[in-house]
């Protein structure tokens, strides 16, 4: 499977609107944390935005003072330091529930930034979890066609997209869409978020040209708010790499991918998931040119950076073991191939660590699925390891007889 990156940015919202109680201080460092947040300048960012919840806390603006950990929160996120952007959002989330109670639209916005974390983690139910309690706390508050509702619509969007479920995650995305534009119009940067994940879909069911077309409306959006160098705009020359890649536009998809990894190791660095993800997808490419030692060099280098920032049990580890088995299975490396769909499995299934290739996971039940108890964090990648398991054993057999 082809990553688009539709999870590289977070979706939230902590609507600051100022009023005649807030003071000169405030409104100085909030408007400069948010223009270094639109700069891409994230640790700058999150040292005015902790400078501002000093001075909320200092007034007694205790909502506007936890709307600041939802912001540092959300940010470390961007970057990609997962756990220290939980510690941030949990202790923002018991501040919250003792200053405002657990019926506030903040505790809703620090539910909704916990979601995604959690999905970024590869923690999927967990993270649809977080997105109803916020949907349960800003509907009766906020209404139905409010943006922080928005916001968790699309992000369960986003969740169904992950999972392979492209129909469900559509009709997300369409709802929040539609929300997005009767409150911002055509040309706002969350709107070009939303075309970016409603690309995505098409992307992956195989309609490249209407994928082609909201990435290209994606980024002309976020061509006149960013500069050419940002993340954001990043995640669409990669995603437009994807479908050029998909229409055996090999020199084309090429240059998109090489344009987002410089653009995204310059903002965080060699060590971010998105950049592995540009990686990844320029190994596959090179793959299927027959260039196998880059392809192998890609998918090592892509490995090696979702492990460090994501841990071994997650739904990207698992996809890149997939590529490299497949990889080793076109080359009729049989042993190798087997050996990697193992590997593959061990990173999808929790608690599963044979590695013997006679032995597969057992599957979740459809109730365990359906009360998000299920142990494996993608179905999709894990049906991909064992087809891609099973076709090489039976590879393997046909070339002996």
């Amino acid at each position: 499977m082809k990553i688009p990156l539709i999870t590289l940015l977070i979706i939230n919202f902590t609507f600051f609107s100022f009023s005649q109680s807030d003071t000169a201080l405030a409104k100085l460092l909030y408007s400069k944390a948010e223009s270094l947040y639109y700069a891409a300048n994230y640790d700058s960012a999150n040292y005015y935005y902790a400078r501002l919840g000093t001075v909320y806390k200092s007034m007694g603006d205790w909502s506007k003072y936890v709307g600041c950990y939802v912001d540092i929160g959300f940010i470390l996120g961007i970057m990609a330091q997962l756990d220290s952007a939980l510690l941030v959002l949990k202790k923002g989330l018991l501040i919250g529930m003792k200053k405002l109670g657990d019926k506030h639209r903040v505790i809703g916005n620090l539910y909704n930034s916990m979601g995604e974390i959690y999905r970024h983690k590869g923690e999927y139910y967990k993270a649809l979890r977080y997105y109803n309690k916020s949907l349960k706390i800003n509907i009766p508050i906020l209404g139905r066609d409010h943006v922080s509702v928005a916001a968790a619509y699309a992000n369960i969007g986003i969740v169904y997209y992950r999972q392979g479920d492209y129909y469900t995650a559509i009709e997300y995305d369409q709802q929040a869409l539609s929300i997005f534009l009767k409150t911002y119009g055509t040309d706002h940067p969350i709107v070009a978020q939303l075309f970016n994940n409603i690309g995505g879909v098409y992307n992956d069911i195989g309609n490249y040209n209407l994928a082609l077309k909201y990435y290209r409306q994606s980024l002309s959006i976020r061509l006149k708010s960013f500069d050419e160098d940002h993340p954001k705009i990043a995640e669409n020359y990669n995603n437009i790499g994807v479908v050029y890649y998909k229409k055996k536009n090999y020199e084309k998809a090429l240059e998109h991918y090489q344009k987002a990894l410089l653009i995204l190791v310059k903002i965080f660095g060699p060590y971010h998931p998105g950049a592995a993800t540009c990686y990844f997808n320029l190994g596959d490419l090179y793959h299927n040119k027959n260039e196998t030692r880059k392809a192998i060099d890609h998918y090592n280098t892509s490995l090696k950076i979702y492990i460090k920032a994501l841990g071994s049990f997650h739904p990207d580890v698992g996809d890149n073991y997939n590529k490299f088995a497949n990889l080793y299975a076109h080359q009729k490396t049989y042993k190798i191939a087997l050996q990697y769909y193992q590997k593959a499995m061990q990173s999808l299934v929790k608690a599963f660590s044979d590695s013997n290739v006679y032995v597969n996971p057992t599957l979740p039940t459809i109730y365990q699925i359906k009360e998000g108890k299920s142990t494996v964090n993608s179905m999709p990648y894990l049906l991909d390891a064992l087809e891609g398991k099973a076709q090489t054993f039976e590879d393997k057999w046909k070339d002996k007889l």
